[in-house]
């Protein structure tokens, strides 16, 4: 079975737009949101959970990397951004996927 290409798309948040990565099926199949960990852990980890994503999409599974405001792909600065911007934006990517379950890593476990 081939795994299919990531899908980049974004959700919207009360501060804006920020991109989310997306593997598996686009609907009618469990939806896991993924918190990356925080700053530059995220750049040492982004292979790592998309191998994951990728698993879990040969297994049926939906899975979404988010990116927060002031991190990743985001046009927000980080000195612009307050732990409270991340909270609201967590919960608006989890509804935007439709979230059946969150799997949040190292720091992003603070959100």
């Amino acid at each position: 079975m081939t795994t299919p290409a990531p899908r980049f798309w974004q959700y919207g948040w009360d501060g804006g737009r920020e991109c989310l990565m997306s593997f598996g099926p686009e609907s009618g199949a469990p939806s896991l949101l993924i918190i990356p960990p925080l700053l530059e852990e995220l750049n040492r980890t982004r292979k790592f959970l998309s191998d994951i994503m990728r698993l879990l999409a040969d297994d049926g599974v939906a899975s979404h990397l988010a990116d927060l405001p002031g991190t990743g792909e985001s046009d927000r600065g980080l000195e612009e951004t307050s732990w409270e911007d991340w909270r609201i934006s967590v919960a608006a990517a989890a509804r935007a996927v439709a979230a059946d379950a969150v799997l949040s890593v190292r720091g992003g476990c603070l959100l």
